[in-house]
């Protein structure tokens, strides 16, 4: 579906700390679909900024849904990287700082003239997503992951042990 934002979240969730210290529960998982897993990891990389998902997103022709932290951090980096007005008495505007603005938006924008097809709606999924209960709290979700799989060996049970003396 080309969910960029999606995909960016759901990667983050999978590398964070309760749920990457999962060895065993990992070892379950097919390797078909830990390779697909790290294919997907490579193109959400942050390698030469962003370099394989920047190339995909300019490659999509098809539907799809940018990922915004990425694109939101672009648009503050040029506001921030360059100056308004320029000249020796800054009395010029700087058009090149509102080009690189507008390449971000006009590329969002893009995407949203793409429509999605019709998607069946499924009960049983918005019921899970919208009953769900889903903590936030990462010293919460790591207690649970120490429930599900106790600390290995070199694993302590302290999240931060590299701070302790």
């Amino acid at each position: 579906m080309n969910n960029y934002n999606s995909l960016g979240a759901v990667i983050a969730g999978i590398n964070g700390t309760a749920v990457h210290r999962l060895a065993q529960t990992r070892e379950l998982v097919s390797q078909q679909a830990q390779k697909e897993f790290m294919r997907l990891e490579i193109l959400m990389g942050t390698q030469k900024s962003h370099f394989a998902y920047r190339l995909a997103w300019d490659n999509t022709t098809i539907e799809r849904i940018p990922f915004l932290p990425l694109h939101r951090r672009d648009l503050v980096s040029a506001e921030e990287g360059n100056r308004t007005f320029v000249g020796p008495n800054l009395e010029r505007i700087n058009w090149r700082k509102f080009e690189i603005m507008g390449d971000v938006i006009v590329g969002i924008q893009r995407s949203q003239g793409t429509p999605y097809p019709t998607i069946t709606r499924n009960l049983d999924m918005q019921r899970l997503i919208l009953d769900g209960k889903f903590s936030k709290d990462d010293d919460e979700l790591y207690e649970r992951s120490i429930q599900l799989e106790r600390p290995g060996v070199g694993e302590s049970r302290k999240r931060f042990n590299w701070f302790q003396r």
